[in-house]
């Protein structure tokens, strides 16, 4: 949980006509401090993400190495695997491949391209690797792409405390 600071009224002079440029000055710089702290907040959700990235890789190993070993020995696809099913629906990086997932956010899709860039860059050759996302439909990219914006915001609100302050002594108190 990060606090903001809400200053009541500190643009404008005492005549609330005009724009104080000291104190635009000091709300601009209290303004970039609270992107700082909110983001901090994203890095902590991210690295959580991250943390607990293919937890199903190794929670079911026996499973995946089956599905794995049954598709390099052309036996199946592992996509068709029933174990990559229980994957993707208990993995939310896997925005695109699974439907169900309605509670994707941001940190979901940079842990998809994390992931993307890492088993390709780490499994083929460098120069060959692109993004392709053809064989997924616009739409549904689109609204992916909404639902993970609404949810990383409420997420970074949910983490964000607004503290009324009626002086710059209000968020100083030592000053």
């Amino acid at each position: 949980m990060v606090n903001v600071y809400r200053l009541e009224d500190i643009l404008f002079s005492s005549d609330k006509m005009s724009i104080n440029k000291d104190k635009l000055l000091l709300s601009t710089m209290l303004h970039i401090q609270d992107v700082r702290r909110i983001g901090t907040v994203a890095v902590a959700v991210l690295s959580q993400n991250l943390s607990l990235h293919d937890w199903t890789k190794i929670k079911y190993y026996k499973e995946f190495y089956s599905a794995f070993n049954d598709h390099k020995m052309h036996r199946g696809s592992i996509l068709e695997s029933h174990w990559y099913a229980s994957h993707i629906s208990n993995e939310k990086h896997h925005v695109f491949d699974y439907i169900g997932h309605d509670r994707i956010d941001m940190f979901d899709l940079i842990e998809l391209c994390c992931d993307w860039i890492s088993a390709s860059l780490a499994r083929e050759d460098i120069s060959s690797f692109k993004l392709d996302l053809s064989r997924y439909e616009e739409d549904m990219i689109k609204e992916k792409l909404f639902i993970a914006f609404k949810n990383t915001f409420s997420k970074l609100v949910e983490n964000v405390r607004v503290i009324k302050a009626h002086s710059v002594g209000d968020m100083f108190p030592s000053l």
